[in-house]
């Protein structure tokens, strides 16, 4: 097993009622299956907020690991390492 700290940040740590939180998965996990765990566990309101109608990651969304983000079109493929780091962070949109 491997551990993942993950970090909420603006709206979507109004959401899930926490900043952050660490999450235990197995070895070789891959970052949108994480994704889709991570919602089924933090409940409804934040799924819908995570990922769209077809289960991809809404695009209002931004995924970093150790800082660094994650283009969405690697989500699929990406696996997760022990310890990382993990951010969903919501993109700011101006009118």
């Amino acid at each position: 097993m491997i551990e993942i700290n993950v970090q909420f940040k603006g709206v979507v740590a109004q959401l899930t009622g926490c900043p952050e939180m660490c999450l235990t998965i197995e070895p070789g996990t891959r970052l949108l299956e994480f994704l889709n765990l991570l919602a089924h566990r933090v409940g409804s309101d934040f799924s819908k907020l995570l990922l769209d109608e077809s289960g991809r990651v809404d695009r209002g969304i931004l995924i970093a690991i150790e800082g660094r983000a994650v283009p969405a079109d690697n989500y699929a493929a990406y696996r997760l390492n022990h310890n990382c780091s993990l951010a969903i962070i919501p993109i700011v949109a101006g009118g």
